[in-house]
């Protein structure tokens, strides 16, 4: 719930009454909405969303036009050369600027053999006993929702989650009846997991609609210490395609061994010599225009970050820097 409390107040933010909102208050209001809450992710987790699959993407849109809907939201879709995105848009009196929410309403290709339960569309609530996930009881669950209970289901956290709480915080701000002084925009992308392939010309084109003063992106990790977090910032991310050439045909290394230039060898060398031996980019240029503030150092030494536990969680002896 405090990733609920978090987006709630997130949604308050700039209003004159978030002042007053206390963090019991946000307990107590998230508290009330789990219930609801539970029946609509346990739904919309039901409906596939492999984007590889036009069925499942159009299951998955019909479902985002209703929940959208429902809270007020006007729905355009945004049709591209693959799957449409999806924008939807509430105003309320007053508002001064415009926020505009992503989020992603795909998920990854399932093997179902690595799933224990009878499918990754069904959710099972599950508490980890004895070094496994067992499936709570139903009469278990009827008492009452244990925080360190967790949903097992395609997309449960990446990232259908996000959106059941977007849409909960809705509800709570409505139920309250906390009129934001913005108006919310929410881009609905069904290909994230593809590399949203045709974001970048939707945004281009259907700019004017996408037009904000602020963007929230409802995703990526949680802190280590599992606390509700807000990132001021993304990486981006640059792909190149690299081919390299060798011998005709494969060579038997007691023929051409140390003669024929080995592709696999020489690739490794190229990757190997964009980063010294402290983990810093060799390539000229990288750094330039990346400038730290001693302010933003001052503040990056503020995240109550456990090196050591975060090595052991991945798994790995040092770090690249």
């Amino acid at each position: 719930m405090s990733k609920l409390n978090l987006l709630v107040f997130l949604l308050l933010a700039g209003h004159v009454q978030a002042q007053k909102v206390t963090t019991a208050k946000l307990d107590k209001w998230a508290a009330s909405e789990l219930p609801t809450a539970m029946i609509e992710l346990n739904e919309s987790l039901s409906i596939p969303n492999d984007a590889l699959y036009p069925d499942h993407i159009q299951q998955n849109l019909k479902w985002c036009y209703s929940a959208f809907q429902h809270r007020g939201f006007s729905i355009q879709e945004l049709t591209t050369p693959g799957a449409p995105l999806l924008l939807a848009e509430k105003k309320f009196k007053k508002a001064k600027k415009t926020v505009l929410f992503y989020i992603q309403i795909d998920g990854q290709p399932v093997d179902t053999s690595k799933w224990f339960q009878e499918s990754p569309y069904l959710p099972v609530l599950k508490k980890f006993n004895e070094g496994e996930w067992v499936e709570v009881d139903r009469s278990e669950a009827s008492r009452g929702f244990d925080d360190d209970w967790r949903v097992f289901a395609r997309s449960a956290s990446d990232a259908k989650g996000p959106v059941i709480m977007f849409l909960a915080a809705m509800d709570i701000i409505e139920q309250q009846k906390i009129t934001p002084d913005y108006n919310i925009k929410v881009i609905m992308d069904l290909e994230e997991e593809l590399g949203s392939p045709n974001l970048p010309g939707a945004v281009e084109i259907y700019a004017d609609q996408l037009v904000a003063d602020h963007f929230v992106i409802l995703d990526g990790p949680r802190h280590i210490t599992n606390v509700p977090t807000l990132t001021f910032g993304a990486r981006g991310i640059a792909t190149i395609t690299l081919t390299v050439f060798g011998p005709r045909v494969p060579q038997h290394s007691g023929h051409y061994g140390n003669y024929a230039p080995n592709p696999a060898l020489r690739l490794s060398q190229l990757l190997a010599s964009m980063k010294d031996d402290e983990g810093r980019v060799t390539i000229p240029g990288f750094y330039d225009g990346v400038v730290i503030s001693e302010a933003d150092l001052a503040e990056l030494a503020r995240v109550p970050d456990d090196e050591a536990q975060i090595r052991q969680k991945i798994g790995i002896a040092k770090t690249d820097q």
